[in-house]
Formats: C-alpha cells, sequence, structure tokens
C-alpha cells in the first residue's frame, strides 16, 4: 500500500498583515484623554487630566470566520507636567515668601474585550468594536509652607466608568500596529472625599475634612498608540 501523499497547507500570512489570531498578543503604548470631572469644577479639573499615558494588552481568544474576540485589560496615567510646573513657577514668583507646590494625577484601569471584524486576514486596516470597564482615580493636593501661613489641601475622586468605544487598526511592517480609538465613557458612580487645613503664626484656622458621592466623569474619549503584535 503506498504511503498517503502529505498534504500541504498553505503558509500563514506574514507576520505584518496578520489580524488578531487566537493566542496572538497584542502590546500598546501610547496616549489618550480623560472624561470630564461633572460639577462647577469640572472644566478646571479635566484640564488638569485631559490626558494620560496608555498602555493595553489584548489577547485573541477565538475567530469565527470575519469575526475574531479578544480580552485584555490597559492602564492609564496622567500627570499636567506642563501646566503643573507653570502654576508652581508663577506661585513661586508672585509668592517668594515660602514654598507653594500643587500637584495633580489620575489613573485607570480596566478590563476589556473586543470584537474585531475582517473579511481578508491579510488586510491592513482592521476594525473593532470594543468595551472597557473599570476604576479610576483622579487626586490634586496643595500645599503652602509659609512664614506666617502655612496649609493643605487635597481632594481625590474614585470612579467607575463603561466605555464603548470604536477603534481601528492599522498594520505596519514587522508586526507593528498604529491604532485609534474613539469612544464614549460612561461613569457609573463616583466618591469624593477632601481635606483642607490651615494654620497662620501656629494656630489652626481651617481644619476641614468631608466626603460624598457625586455625579461621575462623563465624556467623548481618544486615545492612539503604537504597539507590536506577536
Amino acid at each position: 500500500m503506498a504511503p498517503m501523499a502529505a498534504i500541504e497547507l498553505p503558509p500563514p500570512p506574514p507576520a505584518h498583515v496578520r489580524w488578531l489570531e487566537p493566542g496572538d498578543l497584542e502590546l500598546r503604548f501610547g496616549t489618550g484623554t480623560n472624561p470630564r470631572v461633572r460639577g462647577d469644577a469640572g472644566w478646571a479639573l479635566w484640564a488638569l487630566s485631559w490626558w494620560g499615558f496608555e498602555g493595553a494588552a489584548d489577547l485573541g481568544l477565538v475567530r469565527l470566520g470575519p469575526f475574531a474576540l479578544s480580552g485584555g485589560a490597559q492602564l492609564n496615567y496622567g500627570t499636567p507636567v506642563v501646566l503643573r510646573t507653570a502654576t508652581n513657577g508663577a506661585l513661586a514668583y508672585f509668592i517668594p515668601e515660602g514654598t507653594t507646590r500643587v500637584k495633580a494625577r489620575s489613573v485607570g484601569v480596566d478590563a476589556r474585550g473586543a470584537l474585531h471584524v475582517s473579511r481578508k486576514e491579510d488586510a491592513y486596516v482592521h476594525p473593532y468594536f470594543v468595551s472597557a470597564f473599570g476604576p479610576r482615580w483622579l487626586m490634586v493636593e496643595a500645599s503652602r509652607d509659609g512664614n506666617v501661613v502655612d496649609g493643605r489641601a487635597s481632594w481625590s475622586q474614585m470612579s467607575w466608568s463603561f466605555t464603548p468605544s470604536l477603534g481601528m487598526d492599522i498594520v505596519l511592517g514587522r508586526g507593528f500596529v498604529l491604532n485609534g480609538e474613539l469612544g464614549w465613557s460612561e461613569g457609573v458612580q463616583a466618591e469624593a472625599e477632601s481635606d483642607v487645613s490651615l494654620s497662620a503664626v501656629g494656630f489652626s484656622v481651617i481644619d476641614k475634612q468631608g466626603s460624598g458621592s457625586r455625579e461621575a466623569p462623563r465624556g467623548m474619549v481618544f486615545s492612539t498608540a503604537l504597539g507590536w503584535r506577536f
């Protein structure tokens, strides 16, 4: 009996035009905007943290014809370096006696799932729909160490948000991917805390803490990143 001829399978698509197959991992690093904080000081707080550094990891899970599912996580961190430096410089110039400092930062962690659509696995453009859910922290701190007046003030907010977005991967050479996402972030719940203390010539003038629920951040968000798929 003659041996069966070996079945030759077609070669896999080149790495630089391969879409996210099950088991593929895509890592991305870039920048993006944050949703606007609600309330009277919302625009000011948004200006303090409107952008952030972002990192994300997506793992291909299932492929069904022209559709593919992936799951992953993303992390973003923002601090207004230019605005913070300018503010602290201006305070030092106009209030030279003592030291005044202002700091702000935002941190977000999300779990995400995406549905990718592509009729051709060797296409260079792959659109997808992604949903992310997770907590976000926004913190603002100010301090004053002076010859007469000393003070500390801090405000923090933790919220949960659900963010559906439309995204697009543009596949580059050697497994690199240029990525963009546009979505709407809807805050689900927010809790804020504040702490203010002020003393003059060694005597306490203000010492107040507060906490409570407030309207969660929401609004349009955009991100862009460069990734590597392997």
